[in-house]
């Protein structure tokens, strides 16, 4: 996902990028609920190699293609994360997935 020009059309209750980043793997990811991906995800977000490696999908509904082929591809999938680092407005993760793949 894009960092900060994304962070500007998040509400402002989700904006801390620590908090953010920690909600995203486990609500999006662990919990497995579709509708956090609008209330996390910035409508402008653009994100680069979410199932096409060299083009770009910008907004929550492009990413929710890639989310459905994802859950349905390993419907198990967890993802911990071993590290965030943030730094004013900016985080990362460093993070490990765990899943077994359906097909």
């Amino acid at each position: 996902m894009s960092g900060t020009s994304a962070t500007a059309e998040v509400p402002q209750a989700n904006r801390d990028p620590g908090t953010l980043i920690r909600r995203w793997f486990d609500e999006v990811w662990n919990q497995g609920r579709e509708e956090a991906i609008d209330q996390l995800l910035a409508r402008n977000a653009t994100m680069w190699g979410v199932s096409r490696p060299d083009v770009s999908s910008t907004g929550s509904d492009e990413f929710k293609k890639f989310y459905h082929i994802m859950r349905a591809a390993f419907s198990d999938l967890k993802i911990t994360l071993d590290h965030v680092a943030q730094e004013g407005d900016t985080a990362f993760a460093r993070w490990t997935v765990t899943a077994t793949h359906a097909w």
